[in-house]
């Protein structure tokens, strides 16, 4: 039959595909993963990391030291290997918050600009001359840029912060600045 995926998030979907990894992972079936084990899982997801510094990350997860890592330690490590991942398309696509900054700047003066040219572009048609529709066309930027001049920065950059940082948590799958506290 068909199942009904609309109300299945990002995260039910990875908390999924984690237990089935973990499953097959677990040879011997006792619920927990030894060192051999974790570091074949690294090596299946080609994550390129030296047999020591797969020791250490393992170390570094099992919290309780029993030298084996329970699911939800392996869920960590999955969490972890996903964030590398991340930073790795973000890096290779050269993209960080001051790179999304700029673009959404530029965005706003292209939009700006051809605001302009369809106001310029329907003055200019409006009476024939060519003189008085350039000047009637410029007027309505004059009063734009005293606009612009009034317009509060600090709320505007506040909200493009906000966004960016959505943007980034969404990809990373961490919360938001404004979802601390607040369990997925």
């Amino acid at each position: 039959g068909k199942f009904d995926l609309s109300n299945v998030s990002a995260s039910d979907i990875l908390a999924l595909i984690t237990a089935q990894i973990f499953k097959e992972l677990d040879s011997n079936g006792s619920g927990q993963l030894s060192f051999d084990e974790f570091y074949i899982a690294l090596c299946r997801m080609r994550l390129t990391l030296s047999e020591v510094e797969a020791r250490q990350w393992f170390d570094e997860l099992d919290t309780n030291a029993s030298g084996t890592l329970s699911f939800d330690e392996f869920e960590e490590a999955i969490v972890r290997v996903r964030q590398r991942y991340v930073n790795r398309i973000l890096s290779w696509m050269n993209l960080n918050k001051e790179s999304i900054y700029v673009a959404l700047i530029l965005l706003a003066v292209w939009l700006g600009f051809v605001l302009a040219f369809i106001i310029l572009g329907a003055y200019g048609f409006s009476d024939g001359a060519i003189f008085t529709a350039v000047v009637t066309g410029a007027m309505p930027l004059m009063g734009m840029m005293t606009a612009v001049r009034d317009i509060d920065v600090d709320g505007y950059t506040q909200q493009i912060t906000e966004w960016v940082d959505t943007f980034f948590s969404q990809l990373t799958g961490s919360p938001s600045s404004d979802n601390k506290g607040r369990k997925k």
